[in-house]
């Protein structure tokens, strides 16, 4: 089933994406911009855009993690480097980086918590040396760029969840990395193509895999992911650093207030365990997993996030509660587990 029968169409995002520091030193020359690395995406990144920084994940594709401080030479060129105030990542990345910049993420969910967000990002923009001016045009066309590119990325891994078949999960989660590290307007025009060919293909795929999430930090290797799906379980979501919820949010670009729009939109992502209390990311995300179709959430335990594998408890009881199977499992055992569970959960 794990073939990745199209693992070639990834391969020009793959080469631009290995060029991606000469892309945005390009960009910020010819624009006057500056290049911001973040960890995760918890800041709005169509307002920074529109205030004249540049957002680009720090990679978080295969072989690499957040929570391993990089080399310096793979982050000293960011002009600055943007990360929860919480994150676990911070004080490592601080120790080791002077351009480090902290986001005060905002506690809380409801428009009444948009003015802390506001502040927050009015601080960001104090701290890295730009005037916090927002301008309408800018921003509408800032959030149509990032619309369309999200709407690339939903299309190919819904298209994914019903042909698995055509590209593998390493290939895919590269495809996330190079869709949140370099500009929607170089990458959205290769993500089309690749949504149009995986919708022209046809798959082999015939159904009998258990509608799965997994709950993980960032993976170093992607690959087990297809070890268990080849075990049973399909990947149809995920709650990872790295993966799709990146891809969530839409807005309406035509809004006669899109700032207040997209500050109230980010508001309520389930965001990471380490800047969102459980309760929150329970009611955020998990509770409503069955109506998306997903019958178990697999948990991998590993080392990357302290906060991610202290939250696993909370909402492996809340999910049983709920109907949802609850499976953990390690990169030891994972395909061992995902096997019996799915033998016992699939017809015959």
């Amino acid at each position: 089933m794990n073939e990745s029968r199209l693992s070639g169409i990834i391969e020009p995002l793959t080469e631009i994406l290995s060029q991606k520091r000469m892309v945005l030193e390009g960009l910020r020359e010819r624009t006057g911009m500056i290049i911001a690395g973040l960890t995760c995406d918890s800041v709005p990144i169509e307002v920074l855009h529109a205030i004249g920084i540049i957002p680009s994940r720090i990679d978080c594709g295969t072989g690499a993690c957040p929570c391993a401080v990089p080399d310096r030479s793979e982050v000293s060129w960011y002009d600055i480097l943007i990360v929860p105030s919480s994150c676990p990542f911070r004080k490592r990345l601080s120790m080791e980086c002077a351009n480090v910049v902290e986001f005060h993420v905002t506690a809380g969910y409801g428009e009444e918590h948009a003015a802390a967000l506001h502040e927050s990002l009015s601080g960001l923009a104090g701290s890295a040396g730009i005037k916090f001016d927002v301008d309408p045009g800018r921003l509408r066309s800032s959030a149509g760029e990032y619309n369309l590119m999200r709407r690339m990325v939903r299309r190919i891994s819904s298209t994914r969840r019903s042909k698995p078949d055509l590209l593998g999960n390493a290939d895919l989660f590269r495809l996330f990395t190079a869709a949140q590290s370099l500009p929607p307007s170089v990458t959205a025009g290769l993500l089309e193509d690749i949504s149009g060919i995986m919708q022209r293909s046809e798959s082999a795929f015939t159904g009998r895999l258990v509608p799965s999430m997994v709950y993980a930090g960032c993976l170093a290797d992607p690959s087990v992911l297809d070890e268990i799906e080849e075990a049973g379980c399909l990947v149809a979501e995920d709650d990872m650093c790295c993966g799709r919820r990146q891809f969530d949010l839409s807005f309406n670009e035509s809004s006669e207030n899109l700032y207040a729009e997209i500050l109230d939109a980010y508001l309520y992502k389930p965001l990471c365990p380490s800047v969102r209390p459980a309760q929150e990311r329970f009611d955020l995300l998990y509770r409503m997993l069955g109506d998306h179709g997903i019958e178990t959430v697999i948990f991998y335990t590993d080392s990357c996030c302290p906060s991610r594998n202290t939250q696993m408890e909370f909402l492996r009881i809340r999910l049983m509660r709920s109907g949802i199977d609850p499976l953990v499992v390690s990169g030891y055992d994972a395909a061992e587990k995902v096997r019996e569970y799915s033998a016992r959960s699939l017809p015959a």
